[in-house]
């Protein structure tokens, strides 16, 4: 049981901690992760990665995420980024190296390192605000954080809902992947599977997913006109900044500041 728990992919579940990320107020959280997201798209460099990274690693560090959080991700996601880099590097381009005589192009392999890279460290950052912020929280920040949009009539409630809603819903759809592959996996004769069997499981487990997750769209359609329709919850509640969103947001704007200055 213990080796099975340790070999779940843990995404957007939240892990208790009094440390200052913890502490932090979530629209700090998400004005971070969209700023650096949006610097790192708009100078995509190496040396926009490497600071990106640092400050990665330094909010991890002061998050105090025990060791193993994440998880083991499926080897699946692994094939995936090597057959990518692969036919990536058959795209050849500049620069040109030589050996034993032949001209060779590196140029679409340093172009999908490059991407995959900035793709890494985003999804590291995004999941590390999942385990450092409850998933109410998220929604509350959202709504706070688009306040000034109702003034020119934008459905503000309704967005702030079905983020909420799609947030709250991530882990229970994760939660039931876990479950029908496990309830596969039990019912399934012990042999090797093929190639064919494993897309056969991919594809009855996807159909399993989308019923699951239409049954549950239902029910909580439901319970939302039960209570009088959508809005929302979180219009009256205070926000409070301390010390960690102040550190927090200087390292923010030092980040941009020397990604714009390098």
């Amino acid at each position: 049981m213990t080796k099975t728990r340790q070999r779940e992919l843990n995404l957007l579940r939240y892990v208790p901690s009094s440390s200052p990320v913890h502490r932090m107020w979530a629209g700090t959280k998400i004005v971070g992760l969209v700023t650096l997201g949006v610097a790192t798209f708009a100078k995509p460099q190496w040396t926009t990665i490497a600071i990106v990274a640092c400050a990665a690693v330094l909010l991890r560090l002061a998050a105090r995420l025990p060791r193993g959080v994440l998880g083991h991700p499926p080897l699946w996601i692994w094939w995936g980024i090597g057959l990518y880099t692969g036919l990536s590097f058959l795209a050849f381009g500049k620069p040109n190296v030589h050996i034993a005589g032949a001209t060779v192009g590196l140029g679409g392999l340093l172009d999908s390192l490059r991407f995959t890279a900035i793709g890494l460290v985003l999804v590291v950052l995004g999941m590390l605000v999942g385990w450092t912020t409850q998933l109410a929280d998220i929604a509350q920040a959202v709504d706070r954080l688009a306040a000034p949009a109702r003034a020119v009539r934008l459905p503000v409630d309704e967005v702030v809902l079905a983020i909420g809603l799609s947030v709250r819903c991530l882990p229970l759809i994760t939660s039931d992947v876990t479950v029908l592959r496990g309830a596969w996996r039990v019912r399934a004769p012990v042999v090797r599977l093929s190639l064919r069997d494993r897309i056969q499981e991919i594809r009855d487990l996807l159909v399993a997913v989308i019923v699951s997750a239409l049954r549950r769209a239902r029910e909580m359609a439901e319970a939302i006109d039960a209570r009088g329709g959508p809005r929302s919850p979180y219009r009256q509640t205070s926000v409070r900044l301390g010390a960690p969103d102040a550190v927090a947001l200087a390292l923010i704007a030092a980040t941009v500041a020397l990604i714009v200055a390098l």
